[in-house]
């Protein structure tokens, strides 16, 4: 396990198109037409108005979410602890124009529920915990632009998990991330009480 500092520069919220469609509309898109659009097999996010379609994720990267969003399932249900959603549940981050944005998991808490008006939509609160897995494809500077993206939205705590290098990083802030290794185990007790994960169990 390794603790890195840096303090990158705060971006504006954009995003990295590398690995995006842009869809070409006249107008621009809000959350409430995001969420009666249907585009199979493509998942959606909404970049200030703008729609994006991503494209669907590989074998590995839906195991790895699973593996992640069992544990923390199992053990968030059998503490009382909220509630956990995975398979890119949508997220409003900013209204006029309207951003919706999807992470591989979540995690909310009992007590941030309480200010959510429905959870049959998009949420307007942001998740205690979010896990972004990363894709073959994705650029490190676009995986950077997720993670500002969710802290500065309110997340408590993002976990990056690489299938390909082995590892997961968990960003409390800005400046500050921790790296974890094969044979660590993934302590997020300060957002998940009690809950801590050895990363064998991601990679077996």
């Amino acid at each position: 396990m390794a603790t890195i500092d840096s303090k990158p520069d705060t971006l504006p919220m954009i995003l990295t198109e590398a690995m995006r469609e842009r869809l070409q509309t006249d107008h621009l898109w809000t959350a409430e037409d995001l969420f009666h659009f249907q585009n199979p097999p493509w998942q959606h996010e909404l970049i200030q108005g703008v729609l994006y379609r991503m494209p669907p994720t590989g074998f590995d990267h839906g195991r790895i979410e699973s593996l992640f969003s069992a544990f923390l399932t199992i053990h968030v249900s059998k503490h009382h602890l909220g509630r956990v959603a995975s398979g890119d549940p949508g997220f409003i981050i900013a209204r006029n124009p309207d951003t919706v944005i999807a992470p591989d998991v979540a995690y909310v808490s009992n007590e941030r529920l309480k200010s959510a008006i429905s959870t049959d939509r998009f949420l307007t609160i942001a998740p205690d915990l979010v896990a972004e897995i990363v894709s073959p494809n994705d650029r490190p500077r676009e995986v950077q632009e997720k993670v500002e993206r969710w802290l500065q939205f309110g997340v408590v705590s993002v976990v990056v998990i690489d299938p390909k290098s082995q590892t997961v990083t968990l960003h409390q802030s800005l400046d500050q991330k921790t790296i974890y290794e094969l044979h660590d185990t993934v302590d997020l007790n300060f957002v998940v009480p009690e809950f801590s994960l050895p990363m064998k169990h991601l990679f077996p």
